[in-house]
């Protein structure tokens, strides 16, 4: 992952994995992770970034996400 990639991913996540949106999320969160990445990548292209610029050693976006909803800190890895 590039910097680019990284910075967009944190940011994106911030604005994304809202406290209510955790509140919401009724069992493991899974088919929620898979529409919230779908929604990631896309705007993701949309910057200009393809999908190996989000893929971290950290785990893929639809996994990311998934920890950024069962956290209770800020995105994964921090």
């Amino acid at each position: 992952m590039n910097k680019q990639g990284l910075e967009f991913l944190e940011n994106w996540l911030t604005e994304h994995i809202t406290e209510e949106i955790k509140q919401a999320v009724d069992g493991d969160g899974a088919s929620l992770s898979v529409e919230l990445a779908e929604r990631l990548i896309a705007n993701a292209e949309k910057a200009g970034l393809a999908v190996d610029d989000l893929e971290p050693a950290l785990g893929t976006p639809e996994v990311l996400i998934r920890e950024a909803l069962e956290s209770d800190q800020g995105a994964p890895g921090e």
